[in-house]
């Protein structure tokens, strides 16, 4: 595992108000293991489970790189539809 990926967990629970806040966040409970299981995450990094799970708490790691996808397709939608306009097809893209 890459040492950005828990740096990033670091950080984002740091700026979350660290693991004991995050652990309220979540609902995890203090006396069952809560915090210290956040607090790994420092050094493990965030779940994806976890993350899929809240992203109102934890963000997508890749936001713009996903966006840049949306548009790769929307070009090939676009291009698609070009092909079908040449030929005459009416109704595609």
């Amino acid at each position: 595992m890459s040492k950005k990926k828990p740096n990033s967990a670091r950080t984002l629970i740091q700026s979350l108000g660290g693991p004991t806040r995050v652990a309220e966040l979540l609902g995890y409970d203090k006396q069952r293991g809560g915090v210290q299981r956040v607090a790994n995450w420092q050094a493990r990094g965030i779940p994806a489970e976890v993350r899929l799970e809240r992203p109102d708490i934890f963000p997508p790691e890749n936001t713009l790189r996903s966006r840049s996808h949306l548009h790769g397709a929307e070009r090939l939608s676009d291009c698609s539809a070009g092909v079908h306009a040449e030929r005459g097809e009416v109704g595609h893209g």
